[in-house]
């Protein structure tokens, strides 16, 4: 996926990115004409990490007003929000709305940038399920006049199917990935075993590329590689780092993806259900 442009931008707010712009948008949604604060904004900020728990993992991270303050201005100076209070209220009450451009754009990065992390996922897809149709009433209500093609795009966007849809086929991606390096290590450890007596590195570094075990032969070549490694770390990698890779990482990997990918598999066929 691509990086996130607050990522970029705010540093710490990347890692709460999907939930900052959630609750731009859930702030908006329940807001009446005179808009919503920044206040709102960060209610709504701890609220959707409480739902996943980010107050029990990182009790200490929390997002603070002028982090959402300068999110917010840089949306106004894009024309995807309008001030609703004059700038000389004290900071704390200042109101803003979103224009139908800007709830567009922080829906489409929800889930166009969203962090591929199950949990974020779960997330999106609860987001876009429960809230699709109210979002799409408020730009219809909001009298302004977009175009056809920017109100059927609100519609895309936040269709949980098309979401669960895409997250299944990253998440089949990442298994047959998985898959194909358990086997490859299964390969790599038996050429191991019948490459023990031999003294040169870079013979071995040879059959093991050809092997196709190590994925990062064009950014660093694995003979080159193996020169670099001292001889004590270079015999624990050829020796209990690849099995040690198998058992304590592929391996619990694979049947986790293969957990998520069958309740995404589930979820999808819940949301195809007539209602």
């Amino acid at each position: 996926m691509r990086q996130s442009s607050l990522v970029r931008r705010f540093g710490q707010v990347d890692l709460h990115s999907t939930l900052l712009r959630a609750s731009i948008i859930a702030a908006h949604a329940v807001s009446t004409a005179t808009g919503f604060r920044a206040s709102d904004v960060r209610f709504f900020f701890r609220l959707f990490g409480n739902w996943l728990e980010i107050d029990v993992l990182h009790p200490s991270q929390d997002i603070q007003l002028v982090q959402i303050g300068r999110v917010l201005r840089n949306l106004e100076e894009d024309k995807h929000l309008t001030r609703t209070t004059k700038r000389s209220v004290r900071y704390r009450e200042q109101r803003v709305r979103l224009r139908g451009s800007g709830l567009l754009l922080l829906a489409d990065k929800l889930v166009e940038e969203c962090v591929p992390s199950f949990h974020e996922t779960l997330f999106v897809l609860h987001f876009a399920a429960s809230y699709r149709d109210i979002l799409r009433a408020r730009v219809l209500a909001s009298g302004e006049n977009l175009p056809p093609v920017t109100r059927r795009r609100l519609s895309n966007v936040l269709d949980p199917k098309r979401i669960a849809k895409r997250a299944i086929r990253d998440c089949e991606l990442l298994v047959a990935d998985l898959e194909q390096r358990l086997k490859l290590d299964r390969d790599l450890e038996t050429e191991l075993g019948r490459l023990r007596t031999i003294t040169s590195d870079d013979t071995i570094a040879c059959v093991l590329t050809n092997i196709g075990a190590y994925q990062l032969e064009r950014v660093q070549p694995l003979r080159q590689l193996m020169r670099m490694l001292p001889e004590d770390l270079r015999r624990a990698e050829l020796t209990r780092g690849v099995s040690g890779r198998r058992h304590m990482l592929f391996e619990p990997l694979l049947a986790r993806c293969r957990t998520e990918l069958a309740l995404l598999r589930g979820l999808a066929e819940s949301l195809s259900r007539p209602s």
